[in-house]
């Protein structure tokens, strides 16, 4: 596993995710660092997976929240995002960030807050498969 240490936050690549371990409230710029670290690790080709620990995060900003936005919609296609672990408030800026790249991009949103991380990876296996099945069925 490779790990990436931005300020308090973490991104470690595991084999088959991204996890990104949020402490505090970033800086723009460990922001802008921890989504170049999520980017060095998207699969060249084909779908990449994301988990977020929100357990010590805290609400974004505006600024904050249009950066993520903007990232996420250039990548609504080729990635989904698992989060857990977050307090509703946090949970309820995750999902207006994620609900608003949908509205914006026209495309399904692969983004879901869960309770634990157990439940988190459980639904990115599920979204893998399912995205396995469909590659698998569009090459018949």
């Amino acid at each position: 596993m490779q790990r990436t240490l931005i300020g308090p936050h973490t991104v470690e690549a595991e084999p088959d995710l991204i996890h990104v371990h949020w402490v505090g409230l970033p800086t723009l710029p460990q922001l802008e660092q921890i989504y170049q670290a999520i980017e060095g690790h998207l699969r060249p080709a084909g779908h990449s997976l994301v988990l977020f620990d929100l357990r010590q995060a805290v609400i974004p900003g505006a600024e904050l929240r249009r950066y993520a936005g903007r990232w996420w919609r250039r990548h609504a296609d080729t990635v989904s995002l698992a989060s857990y672990g977050m307090d509703r408030s946090v949970g309820a800026a995750v999902a207006l960030v994620a609900r608003g790249v949908q509205l914006v991009s026209h495309k399904p949103s692969y983004s879901m807050n869960h309770a634990t991380e157990a439940e988190a990876r459980a639904w990115l296996a599920a979204v893998a498969e399912q995205r396995r099945g469909r590659r698998l069925g569009s090459d018949r």
